[in-house]
């Protein structure tokens, strides 16, 4: 099998989005993809854990409990299967506080508004979103943090335009969020 081309989140790349995190003492970080080259993990303060597939760790796998959870997720596997929205989401799922996903402009377009809600049924809510040029990459990057709590840049509102209608006068939202689009009734 032909191994895949593998982009690394260039170093200063690294070094200025970790910035952005306040870190505790009683944080436990996750870096779910580490890489063979280790960069964000290898910056990571305090008691932290990784996985990678290619050595081993399964991150789908993994059963800890971190309160952080900090990654750069392959679009692809080795495959070429699309994962991004498996890693999303097993992040979520593994994660007991913040979410920090550095994502292409295809990884951001498949938050969609139904995962977007889904999501913050679960109790994540998007806190932080930072739009990033790397040069040595393609196109416009997304420095992403869902948290679990009561504040959000996000709110329930982000949601009722689905294929760009709004939902009816009158009409729980809460219908209109968890229905696909083609179920929607025209106005």
């Amino acid at each position: 099998m032909e191994t895949p081309i593998t982009h690394y989140t260039p170093i200063e790349t690294v070094q200025e989005i970790l910035k952005d995190i306040t870190f505790v003492s009683s944080d436990f970080t996750l870096e779910p993809c580490k890489g063979r080259e280790n960069r964000i993990y290898n910056n990571i303060p305090g008691k932290k854990d990784w996985c990678e597939i290619e050595e081993g760790r399964d991150f789908f796998q993994y059963e800890g409990s971190p309160t952080k959870v900090i990654t750069n997720p392959p679009f692809h596997d080795q495959n070429k299967k699309n994962i991004c929205v498996s890693i999303i989401e097993h992040c979520l799922k593994v994660a007991m506080d913040e979410v920090w996903l550095l994502l292409n402009n295809q990884m951001f377009n498949s938050l969609t508004p139904c995962r977007l809600h889904k999501y913050l049924k679960q109790g994540w809510k998007i806190v932080f979103i930072r739009i990033l040029n790397i040069p040595c990459w393609y196109g416009r990057y997304f420095w992403i943090c869902f948290k679990k709590g009561d504040w959000a840049i996000q709110d329930t509102k982000s949601f009722v335009m689905l294929d760009g209608r709004l939902p009816r006068q009158g009409a729980s939202t809460e219908v209109v969020y968890g229905t696909e689009p083609s179920e929607i009734n025209p106005l």
